[in-house]
Parts: structure tokens; sequence; C-alpha cells
């Protein structure tokens, strides 16, 4: 059985039809009040704000292996390597002084510019960001920009089995004397 059209609703020739604003504003009012009840129902019962405190983590290698400091020492071979850390960010883990084998803190390896990976530059002993040449010393200050600030700190510790161990930066900001996420509170 073939459908039939029904050809009265059609406007006349020389006719524009005219469309009923009511429904689409509807829908508009109906998606926007469906976005604000998932913003507030994520920021109650899912996912917590940027300042919320984060979970310690096993750092993990690039194979995606928990680091063991004893392997970490010799594969590294004196030169800052890159992990997985917290929230499954990419990591630096130092070199330690004195003859300890790993510094106790890491550096986020993320640019504070617009958010490249930086490399360590084994020659200058700095990192670079290969994106808008931003460089960081060693300890992850500022040498030049266009970066705004260092890059972020990880506290670095051990497992009782010898696993590096990464959780969030508590206290003083060594290099600058800042508190952590105080310099992006106020974006939040």
């Amino acid at each position: 059985m073939k459908a039939r059209w029904n050809l009265s609703s059609a406007p006349r020739q020389g006719e524009q039809m005219r469309r009923d604003p009511l429904p689409r504003l509807q829908r508009r009012s109906e998606i926007v009040a469906s976005a604000l009840l998932a913003s507030v129902l994520l920021w109650f019962h899912g996912e917590k704000p940027a300042s919320a405190k984060v979970k310690s983590v096993v750092a993990q290698d690039k194979l995606f292996q928990e680091v063991l400091i004893s392997k970490w020492t010799k594969t590294s071979k004196g030169q800052p390597d890159l992990v997985l850390g917290l929230r499954g960010e990419v990591y630096v883990l130092l070199p330690g002084q004195d003859g300890g084998p790993v510094r106790n803190y890491a550096l986020k390896a993320e640019c504070t510019h617009l958010g490249c990976l930086v490399n360590w530059d084994v020659r200058g002993k700095k990192f670079v960001c290969p994106c808008h040449g931003s460089q960081y010393d060693a300890q992850g200050s500022v040498l030049k920009g266009p970066a705004p600030h260092s890059l972020a700190l990880a506290q670095v510790g051990l497992t009782d089995d010898g696993k590096v161990k990464l959780s969030a930066w508590e206290g003083e900001d060594f290099r600058d004397g800042s508190t952590p996420g105080g310099q992006f509170e106020a974006l939040v």
C-alpha cells in the first residue's frame, strides 16, 4: 500500500510557510536545563573539582609497568626520565643528588604556556618546550618564556617494596615560595 501525501498543509504558490517559534524555544530551554542538571550531578556526585585532593599512585614507565627504583636508576643512566603519574599525566623523575637514586620531587612534564610536553636538553641541562621555546632549569623554574609559571611539582616517595610513588605536592614550593595550585586558583 502506497502512502498518500497530504498537501493541504503545504503553502500555496507565492506564500511562505510560517513556523511557530515556540517549539524551537522549548527545545532550547530543555537542552539548557539538561546541561545544567548534568553539571550539578557531576559536580556533587562524579567528577571532583581540580583543587580536590589527588590520590597517591605508583609511577608507571613507558610500557605501563610499575617503576622500581632499582631498575629505574640503571635504565635512566643519571638523566631525567618520563613516567605516568598523578591523574595519568606525564611527570619527569629526576636523578638524585649526592648519591641518592631519585630526588624527593618530580616535575609535571607539561609546559605551563600551552601544555606541550617538555624535553630534557642534555647539553644545556634544562627542559625545553618544542612548541614555543619556553625553557626551564633542572628544578622546573622558568628560564625563558612565554611560559608564565614553573613546572608543577609532585612529591616522590618509595613503597616498602621499592616502587616509586607520586603524591600531590603539599606545602610551599621551594623554588618561589608559592603554595600548590595557588597560581591557578583564580582560574578555577
